[in-house]
């Protein structure tokens, strides 16, 4: 047998869920409305997510609760909070091979009533699907979704944009036909592209030049 044919099918697919949770994140999309109003992912949000993916991926999660502590304190209301710390411990199961892998954590949770295990127990599972998933608040977006634009470098004259421009206008204006006017701008088509980014007003007065001398050059070919 090869070593992919050996090798428990669990972490494949635990993988497989690491690399598909990656595009999209669970987003910080809940707030909390009765302490400092932080952001947080629910529970709902990691169920919602995990739901589909790990059928597809042939994983079956199997939860167990092996510690749990209670302590009833008092609200500043004088009413009772039941603040409750549970350990879950969850086998991770591959369908086509039954290995399994286990991971544990803590949940803390505080209640009025009766519901602080509840969400004790929610919250050490949504716990252990963060560190076994890497799940990451926001997903790596596709290459096709974005667009960068890169700056570009340009490289200026030896000479100075200003000295560069004065010169070439001087040639452009001693160009003896259209032919010669154009294979100037051919030689200098970088620098001119150039400076149109770096400075408009100079590009301007380039191209002024240019366009006046073809004028003067094709009124004379017209005689």
């Amino acid at each position: 047998m090869t070593a992919s044919q050996t090798a428990p099918q669990v972490y494949a697919a635990i993988a497989e869920v690491q690399a598909e949770i990656a595009k999209v994140g669970i987003a910080k999309t809940r707030k909390n409305s009765q302490g400092s109003g932080y952001m947080f992912r629910g529970i709902d949000d990691v169920y919602e997510t995990l739901g589909p993916l790990l059928p597809a991926k042939g994983l079956v999660v199997i939860p167990r609760i092996v510690e749990r502590a209670q302590v009833e304190r008092v609200s500043k209301s004088g009413g009772n909070l039941f603040y409750t710390t549970v350990k879950g411990e969850f086998d991770f199961v591959s369908v086509k091979d039954g290995s399994q892998h286990t991971a544990s954590s803590y949940g803390e949770a505080l209640d009025s009533g009766d519901k602080s295990t509840a969400k004790a127990m929610s919250a050490a599972y949504k716990s252990a699907a963060f560190m076994l998933f890497n799940i990451p608040v926001e997903g790596t977006p596709d290459a096709d979704e974005e667009t960068h634009k890169v700056k570009v470098h340009i490289e200026e004259p030896a000479t100075g944009w200003g000295d560069w421009a004065r010169e070439l206008i001087e040639e452009a204006g001693l160009a003896v036909d259209n032919d010669s006017l154009d294979d100037l701008r051919d030689r200098n088509k970088r620098l001119i592209n150039g400076v149109n980014k770096v400075d408009p007003f100079i590009f301007k007065a380039v191209q002024k030049a240019f366009t006046d001398r073809r004028t003067v050059l094709s009124a004379g070919e017209a005689f």
